[in-house]
């Protein structure tokens, strides 16, 4: 029976095959030395090493970065999956969106609805300010 380290370890195997994931930057996602990254990745370091909000903070970048469907999900899907994840979690609203992504309310809306509403221009304008909200809010 697979233990959570071994398939932590598998998860990180595959990102690192399949998807040209690196050690150092699993080293830098997860705030873990490389030296220990190495060392786990090849069986000589174990997750009792690390503190178990590091472990945990490792097994979901590990799951994360080795699914296949993550490079299948759709752009404008990932973008709505960001901004409902900023409105939930701190409370962002579309006219807040809006005002910073120099769009209008209903150009949020309407993308919240349906994604092929608004143009690419508009995309990569509500993209770029939920990149940078994203940025900001991560080093809370």
């Amino acid at each position: 029976m697979n233990t959570r380290n071994d398939l932590t370890r598998d998860d990180l195997l595959k990102a690192i095959s399949k998807f040209k994931i690196t050690p150092d930057i699993i080293s830098k996602s997860s705030g873990l030395s490389e030296k220990w990254i190495k060392s786990y990745l090849e069986g000589n370091a174990t997750s009792s090493d690390i503190s178990s909000l590091e472990n945990c903070k490792l097994s979901s970048l590990a799951y994360f970065l080795s699914q296949d469907k993550l490079a299948m999900i759709d752009e404008d899907e990932r973008l709505k999956g960001r901004i409902e994840i900023l409105i939930d979690t701190y409370n962002l609203n579309y006219e807040v969106i809006a005002l910073y992504s120099n769009l209008n309310y209903k150009d949020i809306e309407n993308f919240m609805n349906n994604p092929k509403s608004i143009s690419y221009e508009k995309k990569y304008k509500l993209a770029m300010i939920i990149l940078s909200f994203s940025s900001i809010f991560e080093y809370k």
